[in-house]
C-alpha cells in the first residue's frame, strides 16, 4: 500500500511538472539516495565535427563502392541472384542448356553456397571484422581484388 501511493506520487509529480527526480528530491529538503542520480548532461553531438583537424575518422578517397567490405560484395550478390535465378528456371525448364559439366541441381547448390552465400557471409565478415577486432580491413584497390576475384569464380563456373 505504502509503495503504491508513493509511485503514484512520484508519478504525479513526475507527469505534471518538468522536474527531474534531483531537484524534486531538493525541494522537499532531501538529498539523492546514490550519487550516481545526480544529474549531469549527455552528449548529444560530437565533441569536434566530422573531417575536423584532430578528429578520429580520416577523411575518405577512392571509389565510394570499395569503401567499406559489405558494398562490392553485397551489390555483387544481389546482381548475381536477380541474373542467376532466371538462368537457373531457364535451365530447369530445359529452354536453355547450361554449358558447365554439372547437372542444373548442382549447379544451383553450388551457386547458391559458393555465389550467393559467400558473397553475402564475407561482405558481412569484412566489415564487422572491423569492429570486432579493430584491425584494418580491405579497402580499395585490394577490396576491388577480391571482388574481382568473386566474380572471376562465378564466371569460371558457367
Amino acid at each position: 500500500m505504502y509503495l503504491r501511493d508513493c509511485f503514484k506520487r512520484w508519478l504525479h509529480i513526475r507527469c505534471t511538472t518538468n522536474v527531474s527526480y534531483n531537484q524534486t528530491l531538493t525541494a522537499a529538503g532531501r538529498a539523492p539516495a546514490h550519487p550516481a542520480m545526480t544529474a549531469r548532461a549527455l552528449p548529444i553531438l560530437p565533441a569536434s565535427p566530422v573531417g575536423a583537424a584532430g578528429s578520429a575518422a580520416p577523411p575518405a578517397h577512392g571509389w565510394p563502392l570499395l569503401r567499406l567490405g559489405f558494398r562490392p560484395f553485397y551489390l555483387g550478390a544481389a546482381v548475381f541472384a536477380a541474373l542467376a535465378v532466371p538462368v537457373w528456371v531457364a535451365a530447369t525448364l530445359g529452354l536453355i542448356q547450361l554449358p558447365g559439366a554439372l547437372p542444373p541441381l548442382l549447379w544451383h547448390a553450388h551457386e547458391m553456397l559458393f555465389g550467393f552465400a559467400a558473397a553475402v557471409v564475407v561482405g558481412f565478415l569484412l566489415t564487422a571484422g572491423k569492429a570486432w577486432t579493430g584491425l584494418a580491413t580491405p579497402r580499395g584497390a585490394s577490396l576491388g581484388a577480391l571482388a574481382l576475384l568473386w566474380l572471376a569464380a562465378r564466371v569460371a563456373a558457367l
